[in-house]
């Protein structure tokens, strides 16, 4: 009870959850993590059985239209914007039923177009398996495979293929994806420009960050300690 209590604490310390007096409650449990820890683990599979979606517990609607109608409280529908139309995860819930969100729409339609300055519109995102490093080049979507190979042999890396199928790699790609979308979009946001002139400060950023599953940044694999850059040395002849 006292670890239960400590946690629930900090939950409400941090705003995540509220005080309630709701009569149905649910079971806890303790996991210990790998560090001594213990992680609170809530389980409500019986409580989802007797759960309503999206008004909640069962009969409690009921009873709450009940005790609105004694105690003559009505909803005036054209006050009440809830009822008419809802915004939920990028679309709009009404009468009519669900629709994308129109601002959404408006907004991808003003969207300028992925061609840079230098003619680049697509990012080439070549990622090492063993290490998991990457690399990420402007290219055109235009480029032959003979023009990617260029590109490649340039790189100063060779090609070895392989015929198993690894299904972890594609995860690993599109995490990367997702990392290299979201430096380039706050880059951009805070600087301007285009996004190939930030491509060679993602690819030494996510080089040189620290990744759990080698247990070091890929740089530091290559040469044997973390790389810095010219504002980090803090020794000459570095």
């Amino acid at each position: 009870m006292q670890k239960l209590m400590t946690q629930l604490q900090d939950l409400l310390d941090k705003g995540f959850i509220c005080p309630s007096i709701s009569p149905w409650g649910a079971p806890v449990l303790f996991v210990k993590k790998k560090d001594g820890s213990f992680r609170m683990c809530i389980d409500y599979r019986e409580l989802n059985k007797v759960t309503i979606m999206p008004f909640g517990l069962t009969n409690a609607p009921a009873a709450f239209m009940v005790l609105m109608n004694r105690e003559k409280l009505y909803a005036k529908f054209s006050k009440c914007v809830f009822w008419l139309r809802v915004q939920f995860l990028g679309h709009v819930v009404n009468s009519s039923g669900i629709s994308v969100d129109p601002s959404k729409v408006e907004t991808v339609m003003k969207w300028s177009p992925p061609k840079t300055r230098k003619g680049f519109d697509v990012i080439w995102v070549i990622v090492d398996r063993l290490t998991k490093s990457a690399h990420f080049l402007p290219i055109r979507e235009s480029y032959s495979s003979d023009k990617m190979a260029e590109i490649y042999e340039e790189l100063g890396t060779k090609l070895l293929l392989s015929t198993s199928y690894h299904s972890q790699t594609d995860g690993l790609s599109e995490r990367i994806i997702q990392t290299l979308e979201d430096m380039l979009r706050a880059c951009i946001i805070d600087f301007g420009g285009s996004w190939d002139d930030y491509l060679p400060l993602a690819d030494f950023s996510y080089n040189n960050s620290y990744h759990s599953s080698i247990g070091m940044p890929p740089y530091e694999m290559f040469y044997g300690r973390k790389c810095q850059t010219p504002v980090c040395w803090g020794e000459v002849g570095q």
